[in-house]
């Protein structure tokens, strides 16, 4: 069945397991409550991969959220690191779509343990092979804190079937043999994965890898050429370190501190007026808030500037331009955050080469963004972030923001 989404299994090849396996061993049956009886019992060993979240022909609930067989720390630090950041495209005949994955996105699959468990005596054979559904041994995903050699592996509706009590300790000697063996939960880089979604989007009846055609396409961080039609703008690697030290580098005055900034250049409307590269010192290392407590968001920008902002961190609440010629760039030095604190739009460009990004609300940004690496929250709401194409530096009106600074008796000049 291609086009339908269901679980793929996988045997472990026996070198590939401790001794206890290929032995076999003598333990006490779960249906002592009956009688005590000690039972030979024989093991293997398989993974079912499963996706993240695939309603399969097994299971008629997310398969990540049954039985417990996943740790919460799993479910915290795959479930929103691998839906963080989705990249769409289209590869349909006829649309050429501009999507690029720059750097690695990954897919999740969750990755049950299940042990294999027959027996040599024919009576109890038949007692598990005459349960309906099959018996199900998982290996549960467990931390080094977490591991006990004397916990218990169960049949997990916790059935009594005529299958072993077993103890960790008796198939795995220590969490280290444990931890390669268990269930949990494997990444693989979205687009060199086998992508299935476009094929099953054409009901393709033999599916091919690789696919004959892909929503994504991935590249490599390298040199890039902006070319316009003026010729040749701009070749070499995307770098938010260079672009942080070229506004340094153009400054046109530093004040103190954030109170300050916001003092100077609020306008009587309450608006962000500002035709300049500003630096905020920020010894005090305080959250520099766009807009401000005492603005209303969205906060409207006049003209085109930039903010340096040597301490602290900021955080986004909302930003308009009311048209193409007005434009807001935020520059972070150091280590600190980046945030999204309300539904509200940022049109705005961020470099913080050094910076995590978070957010408390849904991100929706309009502009350009640089930081350093993404805060994972499983209660992360999902967002966009989309290219201001009026800043595309091959368009015309994106002249508007390559300003050169001459001297003080000089104006602002297009470059």
């Amino acid at each position: 069945r291609p086009n339908t989404f269901s679980p793929i299994s996988f045997n472990t090849p026996k070198d590939m397991l401790p001794s206890a396996f290929s032995r076999g061993l003598n333990l006490q049956w779960d249906k002592s409550s009956q009688t005590m009886r000690t039972v030979h019992y024989t093991f293997s060993h398989g993974f079912v991969l499963d996706g993240f979240h695939d309603k399969s022909t097994m299971k008629s609930t997310d398969a990540m959220y049954e039985g417990g067989i996943l740790s919460e720390s799993d479910k915290r630090r795959y479930g929103s690191k691998s839906s963080a950041l989705h990249l769409y495209g289209d590869a349909r005949p006829g649309y050429s779509s501009r999507t690029k994955i720059f750097g690695n996105v990954y897919s999740a699959f969750i990755r049950f343990a299940n042990l294999d468990i027959k027996s040599t005596e024919n009576d109890v054979a038949e007692m598990l092979k005459s349960v309906n559904p099959k018996p199900i041994y998982l290996l549960k995903s467990l931390s080094p804190q977490e591991y006990d050699d004397s916990l218990t592996i169960s049949e997990i509706k916790k059935r009594a079937v005529g299958g072993p009590i077993l103890k960790l300790c008796m198939l795995f000697d220590g969490y280290g043999e444990y931890s390669q063996l268990m269930s949990g939960i494997i990444e693989m880089p979205y687009v060199s994965a086998y992508n299935s979604m476009q094929e099953i989007l054409d009901g393709k009846k033999v599916r091919n890898f690789p696919p004959n055609k892909t929503v994504l396409e991935q590249t490599e961080l390298s040199a890039i050429a902006l070319k316009g039609a003026g010729g040749q703008i701009y070749d070499g690697i995307p770098s938010g370190e260079s672009a942080l030290s070229i506004l340094n580098d153009r400054a046109n005055a530093s004040i103190d501190s954030i109170d300050e900034f916001w003092s100077t250049f609020l306008n009587d409307k309450k608006e962000l007026e500002l035709n300049s590269i500003i630096r905020i010192k920020n010894s005090k290392k305080e959250t520099l808030k766009i807009p401000p407590e005492t603005v209303r968001p969205p906060l409207k920008v006049k003209g085109g500037g930039a903010i340096i902002l040597e301490n602290g961190s900021v955080e986004l609440g909302g930003v308009i331009c009311e048209t193409l010629k007005e434009a807001l760039t935020v520059g972070v030095c150091g280590s600190g955050n980046v945030r999204f604190t309300s539904i509200n739009q940022n049109q705005i460009n961020v470099i913080a080469p050094e910076c995590v990004l978070g957010y408390s609300s849904r991100i929706d940004m309009l502009g350009s963004l640089c930081v350093k690496s993404i805060f994972v929250d499983d209660r992360f709401q999902g967002g966009r972030v989309i290219f201001r194409q009026g800043t595309d530096p091959i368009q015309c009106p994106a002249n508007a923001f390559y300003k050169i600074y001459l001297s003080p008796r000089d104006s602002y000049w297009n470059g």
